[in-house]
């Protein structure tokens, strides 16, 4: 880091520190962690709470989904290994 002004050859503009373009936005984004297609968004600076709050709320909810539906799972085993030949 020589303290030099960087440009980004793509977008044609000043390029921050910890800046990087994404091919697949096209675009530049500061502190960049990845680009997620299951949001179709890059994750950096602007967003990566709120990356990490959909990463939690998805977790819980698949942890909800498991617990509701184990009943119904266990009640099925259970039927149709008595009716079982």
């Amino acid at each position: 880091m020589s303290g030099a002004i960087r440009f980004c050859d793509r977008c044609q503009l000043v390029k921050p520190d910890r800046c990087h373009h994404c091919s697949v936005c096209d675009k530049c984004i500061l502190k960049m962690d990845h680009h997620c297609p299951w949001v179709n968004n890059c994750v950096g600076f602007s967003n990566y709470k709120f990356f990490m709050l959909f990463l939690a709320y998805s977790l819980l909810y698949c942890i909800f989904i498991t617990a509701t539906d184990l009943q119904y799972f266990i009640k099925f085993w259970t039927v149709s290994k008595i009716f079982s030949w």
